[in-house]
């Protein structure tokens, strides 16, 4: 029961980060590239890697996890931003522009949780 708090509390701080983020990182540009999410999603793919490494490897994932991983995290990437973004670059024809989105997040995606694991393993 502790957990589900935990994840909670993490998932609303990390969703009001990424709003904050979103409208900063957005604010003046009329783009139709969804950059906003894009950074946000790569950070988080990074931060995940970072932390989760990290706390394997001095034993606390079950401790922080719950609120870093599932809660902060899962608040702050957003899978159904993207989902949404891609229908709208498809819908108005931007098929080169959804391709590079799609392109960019995944494999951005895994390369961010391998740099943010790589980096954890060289601080220690």
């Amino acid at each position: 029961m502790v957990n589900i708090l935990w994840v909670g509390v993490g998932g609303a701080l990390g969703a009001m980060l990424r709003y904050v983020l979103s409208v900063q990182m957005q604010a003046g540009r009329v783009a139709s590239f969804p950059y906003a999410t894009l950074g946000i999603n790569l950070s988080g793919c990074f931060a995940i890697g970072l932390l989760s490494h990290w706390l394997l490897q001095h034993g606390r994932l079950a401790d922080y996890g719950p609120l870093l991983i599932s809660g902060f995290l899962g608040g702050y990437t957003t899978f159904s931003s993207f989902g949404l973004e891609l229908l709208s670059l498809l819908s108005a024809g931007l098929l080169g522009q959804a391709a590079a989105y799609v392109l960019a997040s995944n494999v951005g995606g895994l390369l961010a949780v391998w740099a943010g694991r790589a980096v954890a393993a060289r601080l220690g």
